[in-house]
């Protein structure tokens, strides 16, 4: 039970953010910081310094410019979380995917805390959660995509029911990242099979 609370809690972001505090005076020494992926960050969003764990973890080997951005460590979709500047993120939980160079995304949960005279972006880790999740989105999207498919063919006409059929197995292809799908009925006889429809990309090899 402690795991699964555990999860739980992970998905739904509590207990992970402190609560927001002030800022933290200019002349005031940075404490420790005490969690293994994080990134500081100045006033207006850029990075001074990124955990070794988190560099390992990206498979960032050479020292980042000066000037870097956190948006040039992510991926596109995490642009409009991290809109503004840190500032604008406290008390928010930021869901944020980090490209590394051996084409894997880290899927992490972060929050921002004053530190020193710049701003702490405390991370964790979801990525498991995110991969538990994956089969049950596939299968909601294939059970969505299938309710559609049968709408379509039931009210078109009858004179476009094969082109209506090739169009959705080249959609179904492409949902499946496939290079070619085949519907395949019964002969009238009862003996063998016909390929009534069929897709193939420009690429796919022949194989009807």
């Amino acid at each position: 039970m402690p795991l699964e609370k555990n999860r739980l809690s992970r998905w739904l972001g509590r207990g992970e953010a402190p609560p927001v505090s002030q800022a933290v005076p200019v002349s005031s020494e940075p404490g420790p910081v005490g969690v293994d992926l994080y990134v500081l960050l100045d006033d207006e969003g850029r990075i001074q310094s990124i955990s070794p764990q988190l560099l390992a973890r990206l498979g960032i080997a050479a020292p980042l410019s000066a000037a870097q951005r956190l948006m040039n460590l992510l991926l596109p979709n995490s642009a409009l979380v991290i809109e503004g500047v840190p500032h604008d993120w406290l008390g928010h939980m930021l869901d944020l995917d980090f490209k590394s160079a051996d084409a894997h995304t880290l899927h992490a949960r972060g929050w921002v805390q004053a530190h020193g005279k710049g701003w702490l972006l405390q991370l964790l880790d979801i990525s498991d959660l995110m991969e538990e999740a994956s089969p049950a989105r596939s299968r909601q999207q294939c059970l969505r995509f299938a309710g559609q498919m049968a709408e379509r063919v039931r009210v078109c006409n009858v004179d476009r029911l094969t082109a209506v059929v090739t169009e959705q197995l080249e959609e179904l292809a492409q949902l499946w990242r496939v290079p070619c799908l085949a519907l395949v009925l019964p002969e009238v006889s009862g003996s063998g099979w016909r390929v009534y429809c069929q897709y193939s990309a420009h690429t796919a090899p022949e194989l009807w």
